[in-house]
């Protein structure tokens, strides 16, 4: 890091300024870090044997290898059981090699722990197929929902379809909830304009605001009801 920035430091001219900032801000948060190895402090008094026992990983990091070991493992070789994944982990971590070569000295020891492993083995396809079970179940159920979701809405579409416009302005304004969406949607299939942005979950009184204005619009001539041409006579008798 060090090395590339100093082969690019043309290009950094506030560098100087960036870095005086950040060590004297940083001076503080240092300070109470540090304030443990202080002279005479704790661990300046602790003799080689407490600090023996109060040992531990100045950072998280072997956790979070773990955790990425886990995933690499698992992405190329993804039917691994995770039992056969903490076995291997514990292996190479526990120095269980040397202990086997110590201790295993019997072939009944090797036969006993071949007979744990079958044993496990079998958990491990029970829970596999508990797993995709699982998942088949989950699968479904999108399924069914998207299915019912289709037809509710293909139900909607038809009955929009199917439905008679009301022209008339008074009856509108008196009308609710689900009459009133579904003649914003038969609005909108005979191509009145002004309602692309006009959400079918709109307030009662903005859905009565468009659907009059498309009225009026259509009263005006600006737009024209499938089959009907402009200026015909039939328009006069429009609204109410």
């Amino acid at each position: 890091m060090f090395e590339a920035i100093h082969k690019n430091i043309s290009t950094f001219p506030h560098i100087h300024g960036l870095l005086t900032a950040f060590f004297k801000g940083a001076e503080e948060t240092w300070k109470q870090f540090t304030s443990e190895f202080a002279p005479d402090g704790v661990i300046d008094q602790s003799t080689a044997e407490e600090k023996e026992l109060a040992w531990m990983l100045a950072t998280n990091d072997i956790n979070e290898g773990a955790l990425g070991a886990f995933c690499i493992q698992m992405r190329t070789k993804s039917q691994m059981t995770m039992t056969n994944y903490n076995a291997l982990a514990m292996f190479e971590c526990n120095n269980t090699q040397n202990f086997v070569n110590a201790l295993f000295t019997e072939p009944g020891d090797f036969k006993f722990l071949h007979g744990q492993a079958r044993a496990y083995k079998g958990k491990d396809w029970a829970k596999q197929k508990e797993m995709v079970l699982c998942q088949q179940e989950k699968n479904d159920k999108r399924e069914e929902a998207a299915k019912k979701w289709k037809e509710a809405a293909a139900q909607r579409k038809k009955e929009i379809e199917e439905l008679q416009l009301e022209l008339n302005k008074d009856k509108i304004k008196k009308m609710v909830g689900d009459d009133l969406r579904k003649q914003l949607g038969a609005f909108k299939n005979v191509g009145a304009p002004n309602l692309d942005n006009v959400p079918v979950r709109s307030k009662v009184g903005d859905l009565k605001i468009a659907l009059i204005g498309a009225i009026v619009s259509l009263e005006a001539g600006e737009w024209k009801l499938p089959g009907q041409q402009m200026g015909e006579e039939g328009d006069d008798e429009i609204g109410g």
